[in-house]
Parts: C-alpha cells; structure tokens; sequence
C-alpha cells in the first residue's frame, strides 16, 4: 500500500521554481506599489507643475484650465494656488501665451 506523504515526496517541485515563483511574486508587488504611487502623484498635479516652471526659467507660471471654459490664472490672482484639487492641466510661462492659445482671464 502506498502512502499519501511517499506520493507527495515523490511529485515535489523543485526548489528552484519556488525561487522564481517568489521572485515574481516580489517584484509585481514592487511594480504595483510604485505604479499607485506614480498614479497619486501624478494626481496631485506636481508632475505637471514642475516641468512647467522648468519648462519657464524658474519663473511663476500660469496655470489654465478647459473644463466648462478655457480660464487661466496668474500668479498674482486670489484664485491662483500651487497644483492641488483645481484642476489645472495646462500652464503656460506669460499671460500672453494662454491669450495665444484661446483662454480668457478668470474672472473674479
């Protein structure tokens, strides 16, 4: 009579497949970790910002959004604030390249 621990020793994977199979394991939670991190940052709107105040020399940006309408604000404007929940999608460096682009002034 056979038992059942001399059939399950006789059909053991090897080690290395554990290896591998944890390897992967790792490294599509690694892969998905920075993946929602890429994606909340990515929604914050900093991504954006950043490259478009590399993008003007350093220089404060106007940031312009189309939702319902094309609107931009300066710098200088109360409703102007760094990226957040505002939605800006769009930044240009001068008020006079949104004006280029077809956005109007945010009114207050």
């Amino acid at each position: 009579m056979v038992k059942k621990s001399d059939i399950a020793r006789g059909y053991s994977l090897p080690k290395s497949y554990w290896r591998i199979v944890k390897s992967l394991v790792v490294a599509l939670i690694v892969l998905a970790i920075l993946g929602v991190s890429w994606f909340a940052a990515w929604r914050t709107g900093w991504p954006g910002y950043i490259s478009a105040v590399v993008k003007c020399d350093g220089k404060p940006v106007v940031g312009a959004s189309s939702f319902l309408v094309k609107q931009y604000v300066t710098p200088a404007d109360n409703d102007y604030h760094i990226p957040g929940g505002d939605g800006y999608r769009t930044y240009f460096c001068s008020e006079k390249e949104a004006i280029q682009s077809g956005y109007k002034h945010k009114p207050f």
